[in-house]
């Protein structure tokens, strides 16, 4: 039996203890971005007739979302690979290959996409899961989201923002 208790008294789930226990164990008292990856480019394609008119590329972030609600993020990666600029008119744009990350703690990914001829990624909508690889996007540019992040916050997510001292004991 082995169990982690946080100096400030925060219930610390079975995966994190794990996720500890390798970071801990490969010397490493930081698990960060290099436990998501970099998302790979989505594959866009246009689509049937929608609103969208023009020139757009596509981009991902994988995320972990707190488990209790599935909407508070809890941390992000970088923008990953973009996609191919995709021009539709009057359409919509299918987005397939959608990656998934190997690691367990991601949970969601958020899609990211420039305005007509744009270059800021901006938010499209977030997957709430880490399984589904493809999306239709008929969203209009006045409806965009927040920009991609500029800093990874997935680092910080594994466990909390908040910084820990730990007690470990395996027996």
């Amino acid at each position: 039996m082995s169990f982690v208790t946080p100096a400030n008294g925060d219930v610390i789930e079975d995966q994190d203890i794990d996720l500890l226990r390798a970071a801990l164990t490969a010397g490493s008292g930081m698990v960060g971005n290099q436990w998501l990856g970099a998302p790979a480019a989505p594959t866009a394609a246009i689509g049937s007739a929608g609103i969208l008119t023009g020139a757009y590329y596509y981009a991902v972030t994988f995320v972990v979302l707190r488990k209790t609600d599935m909407t508070t993020v809890l941390g992000e990666t970088f923008a990953g690979t973009a996609s191919g600029t995709v021009s539709p008119s009057s359409q919509q744009v299918n987005l397939t290959a959608i990656p998934t990350s190997t690691n367990p703690r991601c949970n969601a990914r958020r899609i990211y996409r420039t305005a007509a001829g744009g270059s800021q990624l901006k938010l499209v909508t977030t997957i709430a899961d880490n399984t589904s690889t493809a999306y239709t996007d008929n969203l209009a540019d006045a409806s965009l989201g927040a920009n991609a992040p500029t800093s990874d916050s997935a680092d910080q997510s594994v466990f909390s923002s908040q910084h820990y001292a730990y007690q470990m004991a395996m027996v």
